[in-house]
């Protein structure tokens, strides 16, 4: 499940660019991460429900692949409940 409705999706390939498709529409503005195998897609809106991510390479005639399903169902408040005790550290 995911929290956030925009996300970045990171991708991993030591054999080139990936194109990355969301539910069959392929991404793009793809940007070099920290390494030569990390590549990053930003600000990816995903949709309601499912969502399907698929990468594909072609290299040296064969195709490679690798998909993961993402479930969306609203933004997720992640902010911790506390009680503050102002007067904790003495008088000041």
């Amino acid at each position: 499940m995911r929290e956030k409705k925009e996300t970045s999706i990171t991708v991993y390939s030591n054999i080139g660019t990936p194109k990355v498709y969301l539910n069959g529409k392929e991404l793009t503005g793809v940007r070099k991460g920290y390494t030569d195998v990390h590549y990053i897609f930003d600000k990816v809106v995903l949709d309601d429900g499912k969502n399907v991510l698929k990468a594909s390479l072609l290299h040296q005639g064969k195709e490679y692949t690798d998909e993961i399903e993402w479930n969306y169902n609203g933004e997720c408040n992640r902010e911790a409940d506390f009680l503050e005790h102002k007067k904790e550290h003495g008088s000041w």
